[in-house]
């Protein structure tokens, strides 16, 4: 078999890597478009080069001593989609891109903080990204960041044509703004295309269909793939459809409609040691579930007290002690999850095994909201999470029974929206 087939939750948001920050749409960059370096596999503290010939380092010359600089030598003889050349000039135009967009809702976040977007020179690149040659880079950070590298592996610094975007408008960046001619197109040089003209299809809502691409740098004979840490054979068709009803997804994986199903813990027992199917369980993920407070609330009315309601760190700390970890673990996670030290998740760089956490304490919840000045007054604000996805759902329900009962004053209302 040739095709894989998936059922999942949620559909993908857009498809330009300047402004994509879902996992729906991450689904479909990391396989259809790559960046200079990636991770080894499973292996969360190891990274590869991909488009870069090799991983900079000082030992090579590829990091300055001062830990400012980082030179990349970009693969020679890889091909986009289309079958033209990739080389430094879309290396340079991609980063660039992301950087001068500096989409609110997407990933330039992370590469902002360290990479300037001045342009002194008028050439509409930032100075902080210098083509050398025609297979060479160079990035100036403001200042020594070792999340450089592994920011890097974000789809955020994913490579695209420069030719295509210019063909289709998106040649010259706009600050905040998308460029709509490519939401719902990739050209990248992934080992999968998702285009129309390529044999794939995005039918919104629906599903992703993708085929793999002949021409790829890597290969895909056995021998190839062996070479690379692959198994032999390949899947030639990828198959993505979306839906948010989870008994559904249940009888499409068991009637063998789908090779792969999103399964949440509650319905594990539905399918575990049934005939022709595998579940994997005890596996470990950099998945982190949390509950994230808006600090500038656009068109608050009707949805939260003010817009910068949750700026007030008492009443964030009042929810922190209101919320029932364990219950969650035990109940909704059905015992498959733990809960972290800090927003960092185990296995990453920067993870702190002994940073804090917050306990189920709604003494202390109840002090925090006072201290907060809301006790006696109260509050209603609406949370919401992504239809279909129950884990969540619960997660907010949990919440809400603890705040609700601890000061019948309190309103929390939740609420489904159809996002990844």
């Amino acid at each position: 078999p040739d095709v894989l087939t998936s059922v999942s939750i949620g559909d993908p948001v857009t498809l330009d890597p300047a402004e994509a920050y879902d996992s729906a749409s991450g689904a479909i960059l990391t396989n259809t478009y790559e960046t200079l370096v990636f991770y080894d596999r499973e292996q969360t503290n190891k990274l590869i080069p991909i488009l870069a010939e090799e991983l900079p380092t000082v030992a090579n010359g590829g990091i300055s001593q001062d830990g400012l600089t980082y030179t990349f030598k970009i693969r020679q003889g890889v091909t986009f989609h289309d079958g033209s050349p990739m080389d430094a000039d879309d290396v340079v135009f991609s980063l660039n891109r992301m950087l001068i967009i500096d989409h609110p809702s997407g990933p330039a976040w992370m590469y902002t903080e360290i990479l300037d977007k001045t342009d002194a020179d008028g050439d509409g690149i930032a100075d902080s990204i210098v083509k050398i040659d025609q297979y060479t880079v160079q990035f100036q950070l403001n200042q020594s960041a070792p999340r450089f590298l592994p920011i890097m592996a974000y789809n955020g610094a994913s490579i695209l044509s420069e030719q295509w975007l210019t063909s289709l408008g998106c040649g010259v960046p706009v600050p905040g703004q998308e460029c709509v001619p490519i939401t719902d197109k990739v050209m990248g040089t992934g080992p999968y295309m998702m285009n129309e003209d390529y044999g794939g299809k995005w039918v919104r809502e629906q599903y992703v269909l993708m085929q793999y691409y002949p021409d790829y740098w890597r290969g895909w004979s056995d021998s190839q793939r062996l070479s690379n840490g692959a198994v032999s054979g390949f899947i030639k068709t990828v198959y993505l459809k979306k839906n948010n009803d989870q008994p559904s997804r249940v009888l499409e994986l068991l009637s063998g409609k789908t090779d792969f199903a999103y399964v949440e813990p509650s319905f594990r027992e539905q399918v575990r040691g049934q005939p022709g199917i595998d579940y994997e369980e005890g596996l470990k993920s950099l998945s982190m579930g949390f509950i994230g407070f808006n600090h500038d609330i656009a068109n608050y009315e009707g949805t939260a007290p003010s817009s910068d309601f949750f700026t007030n760190v008492d009443i964030r700390k009042g929810f922190c002690y209101a919320f029932d970890y364990d219950s969650y673990i035990n109940n909704v996670l059905d015992g498959f999850g733990f809960q972290p030290k800090g927003p960092i998740p185990e296995g990453l760089l920067g993870y702190d095994s002994k940073g804090p956490s917050y306990s189920y304490n709604l003494d202390m919840a109840e002090s925090h909201f006072r201290d907060a000045g809301v006790w006696e007054s109260g509050f209603t604000f609406t949370a919401y999470y992504n239809s279909g996805n129950d884990v969540r759902l619960n997660a907010l329900l949990l919440l809400e029974n603890a705040v609700e009962n601890l000061n019948p004053k309190f309103n929390m209302e939740v609420q489904g929206l159809e996002w990844p």
